[in-house]
């Protein structure tokens, strides 16, 4: 998917709210239906043309926008403008954004061992939970070589 800045020639204004999109797709994490272009194109023709209006409450736009395209929520639509916001004005002077960084091993080997010691002693509570409590665990340097069940409690416990 192209930026949102080279996704669209500059247009005229518009005297007429834009079309929606009519073509969805799935999304590839299989969660809802994929931002396209065609919805960026319509963000930024509906964006341009409330600027023209004279009225961008943005409150309202939001809710706008969520009516008149509902294929993605409100939150949805909002989500992207956030994380994409500054493509959207974006010309062929400003900078490329920097590259993303190198992804780095979280855990050792070690600690792969570890967390299956201390997954074997079968903890309870949410996912979340269970990692913080093993990285803190980590962090403090607490975490024996074999862990028995009163330790595990106490490390639960303390979390």
């Amino acid at each position: 998917m192209a930026t949102p800045s080279q996704r669209m020639d500059p247009i005229p204004p518009r005297n007429r709210s834009p079309t929606p999109p009519r073509a969805l797709f799935r999304s590839t994490t299989g969660k809802g239906v994929a931002f396209t272009d065609e919805d960026v194109t319509f963000l930024r023709r509906f964006m341009d043309y409330r600027k023209s209006q004279g009225r961008l409450d943005m409150v309202a736009f939001w809710k706008d926008v969520a009516n008149k395209a509902p294929h993605h929520s409100r939150a949805s639509w909002m989500k992207f403008w956030r994380r994409h916001k500054h493509e959207f004005s974006a010309d062929e002077t400003t900078e490329p954004p920097p590259p993303a960084p190198e992804k780095k091993m979280r855990y050792s080997r070690e600690d792969d061992i570890l967390l299956a010691r201390y997954f074997a002693s079968k903890p309870e509570g949410t996912s979340d939970k269970i990692f913080q409590i093993f990285g803190r665990m980590i962090v403090r340097q607490e975490m024996p070589e074999y862990l028995t069940q009163q330790q595990i409690d106490q490390f639960h416990q303390n979390g």
